[in-house]
Protein backbone atom coordinates (compact mmCIF):
# COMPACT_ATOMS: atom_id res chain seq x y z
CA UNK A 1 0.00 0.00 0.00
CA UNK A 2 1.49 3.29 -0.25
CA UNK A 3 1.29 6.15 -3.27
CA UNK A 4 2.76 5.30 -6.32
CA UNK A 5 3.65 7.98 -9.14
CA UNK A 6 3.63 7.56 -13.07
CA UNK A 7 6.07 10.10 -14.51
CA UNK A 8 6.49 10.46 -18.30
CA UNK A 9 10.04 12.19 -19.48
CA UNK A 10 8.93 15.75 -20.79
CA UNK A 11 10.00 18.90 -20.69
CA UNK A 12 8.67 19.35 -17.87
CA UNK A 13 8.04 16.25 -16.79
CA UNK A 14 4.78 14.85 -15.98
CA UNK A 15 3.29 13.17 -13.26
CA UNK A 16 0.61 10.88 -11.81
CA UNK A 17 -0.14 9.70 -8.89
CA UNK A 18 -2.38 6.82 -7.42
CA UNK A 19 -2.72 5.62 -3.96
CA UNK A 20 -3.64 2.25 -3.37
CA UNK A 21 -4.86 0.53 -0.32
CA UNK A 22 -4.93 -3.01 0.20
CA UNK A 23 -8.22 -3.99 2.07
CA UNK A 24 -7.97 -7.83 3.70
CA UNK A 25 -10.66 -10.16 2.99
CA UNK A 26 -13.67 -10.50 5.62
CA UNK A 27 -16.05 -13.30 6.61
CA UNK A 28 -18.91 -12.27 9.11
CA UNK A 29 -22.52 -13.36 10.49
CA UNK A 30 -25.05 -10.75 10.74
CA UNK A 31 -26.58 -10.04 14.58
CA UNK A 32 -22.96 -10.45 16.40
CA UNK A 33 -21.75 -13.63 17.86
CA UNK A 34 -23.66 -14.65 20.10
CA UNK A 35 -27.83 -14.54 19.77
CA UNK A 36 -30.97 -16.25 21.57
CA UNK A 37 -33.90 -16.95 20.78
CA UNK A 38 -36.94 -19.10 22.17
CA UNK A 39 -37.89 -22.90 21.26
CA UNK A 40 -39.48 -23.05 18.30
CA UNK A 41 -38.49 -20.37 16.71
CA UNK A 42 -36.23 -20.41 13.56
CA UNK A 43 -32.76 -19.88 13.85
CA UNK A 44 -31.66 -17.15 10.99
CA UNK A 45 -28.23 -17.01 10.77
CA UNK A 46 -26.64 -14.73 7.38
CA UNK A 47 -22.82 -14.87 6.43
CA UNK A 48 -21.10 -12.19 4.31
CA UNK A 49 -17.80 -12.80 2.63
CA UNK A 50 -16.62 -9.41 1.80
CA UNK A 51 -13.71 -8.24 -0.42
CA UNK A 52 -12.53 -11.69 -1.19
CA UNK A 53 -10.65 -11.49 -4.96
CA UNK A 54 -13.13 -14.18 -6.30
CA UNK A 55 -16.05 -15.30 -4.93
CA UNK A 56 -15.94 -18.86 -2.70
CA UNK A 57 -16.69 -21.76 -5.50
CA UNK A 58 -18.82 -23.15 -1.98
CA UNK A 59 -19.84 -21.95 1.39
CA UNK A 60 -20.27 -24.53 4.12
CA UNK A 61 -22.27 -24.47 7.60
CA UNK A 62 -20.93 -26.33 10.67
CA UNK A 63 -22.82 -26.91 14.05
CA UNK A 64 -20.27 -27.92 16.51
CA UNK A 65 -17.72 -28.54 14.23
CA UNK A 66 -20.28 -30.84 11.86
CA UNK A 67 -21.07 -30.05 8.60
CA UNK A 68 -24.86 -29.03 8.56
CA UNK A 69 -26.87 -30.71 5.42
CA UNK A 70 -30.19 -29.22 4.52
CA UNK A 71 -31.36 -33.03 3.13
CA UNK A 72 -30.33 -34.10 7.43
CA UNK A 73 -32.30 -36.33 8.84
CA UNK A 74 -33.26 -33.21 11.21
CA UNK A 75 -35.64 -31.30 8.44
CA UNK A 76 -36.47 -28.36 8.71
CA UNK A 77 -33.22 -27.15 7.09
CA UNK A 78 -32.84 -24.36 4.25
CA UNK A 79 -29.85 -23.11 3.14
CA UNK A 80 -29.66 -20.11 0.52
CA UNK A 81 -26.12 -18.85 -1.26
CA UNK A 82 -25.93 -16.03 -3.40
CA UNK A 83 -22.25 -15.15 -5.02
CA UNK A 84 -21.20 -11.99 -6.31
CA UNK A 85 -19.08 -8.55 -5.09
CA UNK A 86 -20.32 -10.08 -1.71
CA UNK A 87 -21.37 -13.44 -1.08
CA UNK A 88 -24.20 -14.20 1.12
CA UNK A 89 -25.61 -17.35 2.42
CA UNK A 90 -28.04 -17.51 4.72
CA UNK A 91 -28.64 -20.75 7.11
CA UNK A 92 -32.63 -21.27 8.41
CA UNK A 93 -33.21 -23.87 11.26
CA UNK A 94 -36.89 -24.07 11.54
CA UNK A 95 -38.70 -24.88 14.97
CA UNK A 96 -35.53 -24.59 16.98
CA UNK A 97 -34.92 -27.13 20.18
CA UNK A 98 -31.97 -27.10 22.83
CA UNK A 99 -29.83 -28.92 21.16
CA UNK A 100 -29.72 -26.95 18.36
CA UNK A 101 -27.51 -24.63 20.93
CA UNK A 102 -23.92 -24.08 20.04
CA UNK A 103 -21.61 -22.56 17.67
CA UNK A 104 -22.23 -22.21 14.31
CA UNK A 105 -19.34 -21.63 11.66
CA UNK A 106 -19.70 -20.47 8.27
CA UNK A 107 -16.82 -21.76 6.30
CA UNK A 108 -16.47 -20.16 2.58
CA UNK A 109 -13.66 -22.27 0.42
CA UNK A 110 -10.43 -20.43 0.46
CA UNK A 111 -11.72 -17.83 3.12
CA UNK A 112 -11.66 -17.42 7.12
CA UNK A 113 -14.46 -18.67 8.61
CA UNK A 114 -16.86 -16.58 11.52
CA UNK A 115 -18.32 -18.35 14.06
CA UNK A 116 -21.63 -17.39 16.17
CA UNK A 117 -22.51 -18.96 19.19
CA UNK A 118 -26.51 -19.76 19.48
CA UNK A 119 -28.88 -19.85 22.68
CA UNK A 120 -32.28 -21.91 22.28
CA UNK A 121 -33.90 -21.18 25.54
CA UNK A 122 -37.23 -21.74 27.05
CA UNK A 123 -40.34 -19.00 27.32
CA UNK A 124 -39.38 -18.48 31.33
CA UNK A 125 -36.11 -17.06 29.79
CA UNK A 126 -37.51 -14.59 27.34
CA UNK A 127 -35.62 -11.88 29.26
CA UNK A 128 -32.51 -13.24 28.90
CA UNK A 129 -33.15 -12.69 25.42
CA UNK A 130 -32.25 -9.88 23.23
CA UNK A 131 -35.87 -8.18 22.39
CA UNK A 132 -38.28 -11.62 22.45
CA UNK A 133 -39.43 -12.98 19.18
CA UNK A 134 -40.17 -11.02 16.23
CA UNK A 135 -42.91 -12.28 13.53
CA UNK A 136 -42.35 -15.20 11.29
CA UNK A 137 -40.57 -16.75 14.21
CA UNK A 138 -37.24 -14.56 13.68
CA UNK A 139 -35.86 -13.09 17.25
CA UNK A 140 -36.82 -9.62 17.10
CA UNK A 141 -33.16 -8.11 18.10
CA UNK A 142 -31.59 -10.36 15.48
CA UNK A 143 -34.11 -9.63 12.52
CA UNK A 144 -33.82 -5.88 13.38
CA UNK A 145 -30.06 -5.90 13.48
CA UNK A 146 -29.70 -7.61 10.28
CA UNK A 147 -31.96 -5.05 8.64
CA UNK A 148 -29.79 -2.59 9.73
CA UNK A 149 -26.67 -4.03 8.60
CA UNK A 150 -28.29 -5.21 5.11
CA UNK A 151 -29.87 -1.71 4.66
CA UNK A 152 -26.02 -0.12 5.27
CA UNK A 153 -24.33 -3.04 3.09
CA UNK A 154 -26.98 -2.15 0.09
CA UNK A 155 -25.78 1.83 0.70
CA UNK A 156 -22.23 0.96 0.40
CA UNK A 157 -22.49 -1.47 -2.55
CA UNK A 158 -24.85 1.01 -4.88
CA UNK A 159 -21.35 2.99 -6.43
CA UNK A 160 -20.17 -0.58 -6.87
CA UNK A 161 -22.74 -0.98 -10.09
CA UNK A 162 -24.10 2.58 -9.83
CA UNK A 163 -20.61 5.01 -9.88
CA UNK A 164 -22.70 8.19 -9.46
CA UNK A 165 -23.47 10.58 -6.89
CA UNK A 166 -26.76 11.86 -5.52
CA UNK A 167 -29.34 12.22 -2.86
CA UNK A 168 -30.90 9.36 -1.23
CA UNK A 169 -34.08 10.84 -3.82
CA UNK A 170 -31.79 9.97 -6.71
CA UNK A 171 -30.64 6.50 -5.34
CA UNK A 172 -34.48 6.03 -4.71
CA UNK A 173 -35.53 6.75 -8.29
CA UNK A 174 -32.61 4.73 -10.06
CA UNK A 175 -33.52 1.49 -7.39
CA UNK A 176 -37.29 2.11 -8.92
CA UNK A 177 -36.09 2.33 -12.39
CA UNK A 178 -34.42 -0.84 -12.02
CA UNK A 179 -36.76 -2.59 -10.31
CA UNK A 180 -38.42 -4.07 -13.89
CA UNK A 181 -35.18 -5.36 -14.60
CA UNK A 182 -35.29 -7.82 -12.25
CA UNK A 183 -39.05 -8.53 -11.28
CA UNK A 184 -40.95 -7.33 -14.82
CA UNK A 185 -44.20 -7.73 -13.53
CA UNK A 186 -47.20 -4.89 -13.81
CA UNK A 187 -49.23 -3.58 -11.55
CA UNK A 188 -49.28 -0.60 -8.64
CA UNK A 189 -47.30 0.89 -6.16
CA UNK A 190 -48.52 -1.79 -3.49
CA UNK A 191 -47.79 -4.98 -6.17
CA UNK A 192 -44.01 -3.79 -6.23
CA UNK A 193 -44.11 -3.48 -2.13
CA UNK A 194 -44.82 -6.65 -2.69
CA UNK A 195 -42.51 -8.33 -4.25
CA UNK A 196 -39.72 -6.18 -3.11
CA UNK A 197 -40.93 -7.70 0.69
CA UNK A 198 -41.00 -11.02 -0.63
CA UNK A 199 -37.54 -10.89 -1.96
CA UNK A 200 -35.72 -8.97 1.31
CA UNK A 201 -38.06 -11.44 3.78
CA UNK A 202 -36.48 -14.51 1.43
CA UNK A 203 -32.53 -13.42 2.05
CA UNK A 204 -32.55 -9.64 3.25
CA UNK A 205 -30.91 -9.12 -0.35
CA UNK A 206 -31.58 -5.61 -0.58
CA UNK A 207 -31.48 -5.21 -4.07
CA UNK A 208 -31.09 -8.64 -6.26
CA UNK A 209 -28.76 -8.65 -9.02
CA UNK A 210 -29.37 -10.25 -12.40
CA UNK A 211 -25.99 -11.80 -12.60
CA UNK A 212 -26.33 -14.20 -9.84
CA UNK A 213 -29.22 -16.86 -9.18
CA UNK A 214 -29.49 -17.84 -5.54
CA UNK A 215 -29.39 -21.51 -4.53
CA UNK A 216 -32.69 -22.36 -2.24
CA UNK A 217 -32.58 -25.70 -0.41
CA UNK A 218 -35.54 -26.54 1.27
CA UNK A 219 -36.10 -29.39 3.02
CA UNK A 220 -39.36 -30.66 4.90
CA UNK A 221 -39.87 -29.53 8.61
CA UNK A 222 -39.03 -31.95 11.52
CA UNK A 223 -42.18 -34.06 12.95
Amino acid sequence: RGVYECQIGTTPPRSHFVALHIIEPRTEILGGDDLHINTGSTINLTCLVLYHARSPHAITWHHEGKEIHYDSSRGGVSILTEAGEVTRSALLIQRATRKDSGNYTCQPRGAEPATARVHVLHGEHRAAMQGGVGGGGYPASTHLVSWAAWAALWWAELPLYHPVGGSLATWAALWWAELPLYYPVGGSLAAWAAVWWAALSLFHLGVPRAPNTPLLHLAPLPT
